[in-house]
C-alpha cells in the first residue's frame, strides 16, 4: 500500500525539488534520508538526556544503597491517602 504525504508549503516544496535535483535523488528518497537523519539526532539527544539523569541520580542511589535506606510506596502517602 502506497502512503502519500502532501507538501503544502511552497518553500518546502521548492527546497525539496532543489535538493533532489542537486543530489540526483527523488524527493521521496531525499525526504526519507532527512527524516532518518532527524530521527537519529533525536535518539542521540534522548540518550544523552538519559545519561545526564543517570549521572545526576547516581550519588542519590549510592547513598540510599550504602546506608541501607528502604521505603515502600505507602511511605509516599499520608494517612489520608494523599501524597505526603
Amino acid at each position: 500500500m502506497t502512503k502519500q504525504v502532501s507538501i503544502r508549503s511552497e518553500r518546502a516544496h521548492a527546497l525539496a525539488v532543489k535538493l533532489a535535483q542537486r543530489h540526483g535523488k527523488s524527493i521521496t528518497a531525499l525526504i526519507e534520508e532527512a527524516l532518518a537523519e532527524k530521527d537519529a539526532r533525536d535518539e542521540a539527544a534522548i540518550e544523552e538526556r538519559r545519561a545526564r539523569w543517570r549521572a545526576a541520580l547516581e550519588p542519590v542511589q549510592s547513598h540510599v544503597r550504602d546506608n541501607g535506606i528502604r521505603f515502600d510506596a505507602e511511605d509516599l502517602y499520608g494517612e489520608d491517602g494523599l501524597p505526603a
